[in-house]
C-alpha cells in the first residue's frame, strides 16, 4: 500500500516537486512548447493544477491512490474537480476511470470533470 503525505512548504521541496513534474511530464510538454513553469487559476471548485509520478513509479497504483483520496475530500465538501490534461498524455485513461469527463478540449488540452 502507498501511503500519501503532504510535503512541507519549502524550497527545497518546492524544487524537488518541480523536478518530478519535468521528469513525469516534461517530455511531453518539450515536444510541443518547450519548458514553461507558470500557470494557475481556479473559481471556487477543487481544481488539480498538478499531479506527477517520477516514471519509476508509475503504473503502480500510486496515481489512483492520490486521485481517489483527492475526489474523496472534494465529495465530502460536495465539489466539483476539474483538471485539464494533454491530450496525447496517458493519464487521461486514469483520470476517465475515475468519473472524469471531457468537457472541453482546445488544440492540445482535453478539459475534464468529476462532478461531487
Amino acid at each position: 500500500m502507498v501511503q500519501v503525505v503532504p510535503i512541507e512548504k519549502t524550497a527545497e521541496q518546492f524544487d524537488f516537486a518541480l523536478e518530478v513534474k519535468r521528469l513525469a511530464l516534461g517530455p511531453y510538454v518539450i515536444e510541443q512548447w518547450g519548458w514553461d513553469e507558470d500557470s494557475n487559476a481556479t473559481d471556487g471548485c477543487v481544481e488539480i493544477e498538478d499531479f506527477y509520478i517520477l516514471p519509476s513509479y508509475q503504473r503502480r497504483g500510486i496515481g489512483t491512490e492520490v486521485l481517489t483520496g483527492i475526489l474523496s475530500e472534494a465529495k465530502a465538501c460536495k465539489a466539483t474537480v476539474r483538471l485539464r490534461c494533454l491530450k496525447w498524455n496517458p493519464a487521461r485513461g486514469l483520470y476517465a476511470r475515475n468519473g472524469f469527463v471531457a468537457t472541453s478540449e482546445d488544440e492540445t488540452h482535453l478539459y475534464m470533470e468529476k462532478p461531487p
